[in-house]
């Protein structure tokens, strides 16, 4: 791509080979949001209409969204863009693509598809997240429901195999 940054939120090095967002990231932004998990669990932390989420379940989901963003090819430093209104997933994504020390790319769902197109081109960003009734063109895109709802069937899936782990070594 034309355009690759150090995240300025990362103080691991950009181009680290290890291929674990935990392990690449040491200390970042999203790092608050971690530490207001752990000593505010429970304290709201944002508000949607009749959806609220705790401080510990906005982490929840911004773990799962980074790993989402990972799983589909996104390294620190890349540029990913979020085409998505103003709803509690916004914030979930926004705060995804600071974990997993990825560049933000703000592209207004209201724009032009050719609005887009030239600003996705111009700064070569290597996806994109969107909502259902938008498409960006240039990058591969994610509809922000599909994305999260597969980072939630997988946080799923290992929380089961890892119960399953634990009642094997327990029963031996």
């Amino acid at each position: 791509s034309p355009h690759r940054f150090e995240s300025c939120f990362a103080t691991t090095p950009i181009g680290s080979t290890s291929s674990d967002w935990t392990d690449t990231v040491e200390r970042n932004l999203a790092d608050a949001l971690r530490q207001h998990a752990r000593n505010r669990a429970s304290a709201i932390a944002l508000i949607d209409g009749e959806r609220r989420l705790s401080f510990a379940e906005l982490d929840q989901h911004v773990d799962r969204g980074a790993r989402a963003l990972m799983a589909r090819g996104c390294r620190p430093g890349d540029i990913v863009g979020l085409s998505l209104r103003d709803h509690w997933a916004h914030v979930v994504l926004m705060w995804s693509c600071m974990r997993a020390a990825v560049v933000m790319l703000p592209l207004d769902c209201r724009w032009t598809a050719a609005e887009r197109r030239a600003v996705v081109q111009h700064f070569g960003a290597v996806r994109a997240v969107r909502e259902s009734d938008t498409e960006v063109d240039e990058a591969p895109s994610d509809c922000w429901e599909d994305l999260l709802d597969e980072a939630d069937a997988q946080a799923s899936q290992e929380a089961a195999c890892a119960a399953d782990r634990k009642s094997t070594r327990l029963n031996s």
